[in-house]
């Protein structure tokens, strides 16, 4: 039998929290981030939230 059933992808997402920012406000930068995430047709599975003290372009 032929399975015809469409995998969903599935997505980890990662925030940034610099010094001076609120712990809210990377929580609704997630929200966002997940629902565009649903909206392109993939599942969020995790969040993580990655404390800098600056940003860092080798990272980004």
């Amino acid at each position: 039998m032929i399975e015809t059933k469409k995998r969903t992808e599935k997505a980890v997402l990662v925030g940034i929290l610099y010094s001076g920012q609120a712990d809210r406000e990377v929580d609704d930068y997630l929200d966002e981030l997940a629902f565009l995430t649903e909206t392109a047709g993939a599942e969020p599975l995790k969040r993580f939230i990655q404390r800098l003290d600056t940003p860092n372009p080798k990272l980004l």
